[in-house]
């Protein structure tokens, strides 16, 4: 439980208010020790999320294109991957939506397509690449 004072209180309160919210129309929720966890794990990966976006830390990978007639390679979907300081490579499931909420996916999206167009100019130009696929949000259209 809090130690009582009104602003851990009130925070307490507003965290099961949101746990209520979450677990659907005319449901109640006490607050629990967990609620805090979840609320810090959040803040630090909107933080984490924040500091990658702007640091152009979320890079474009590409997935092959194959024209099945002739099997030739014709082109590249766009994919946003996050690499993390130690190494590790986050797909978009693990930060698209928290992107998206903070709403840097226009940012992210602009840098994403800045490094795929100079990074694919040399084998546009040289005739191996026709065309790069990119995936758009529906707050993008």
């Amino acid at each position: 439980a809090a130690s009582g004072l009104p602003d851990e209180l009130l925070r307490d309160a507003d965290l099961a208010l949101y746990a209520a919210k979450r677990a659907g129309r005319g449901r109640v929720a006490a607050f629990e020790p967990g609620l805090r966890v979840d609320l810090e794990r959040r803040a630090t990966l909107d933080a984490e999320v924040r500091d990658a976006v702007l640091a152009d830390h979320i890079e474009p990978w590409y997935q092959p294109i194959w024209r099945r007639s002739s099997g030739g390679f014709v082109g590249a979907e766009l994919l946003a991957r996050w690499h993390l300081p130690g190494g590790e490579v986050r797909a978009p499931g693990a930060f698209l939506a928290t992107v998206e909420a903070l709403g840097l996916l226009d940012t992210m999206m602009e840098n994403m397509l800045r490094r795929a167009l100079r990074e694919a100019a040399p084998a546009a130009l040289a005739g191996r690449l026709q065309y790069l696929s990119v995936n758009v949000s529906p707050s993008q259209f």
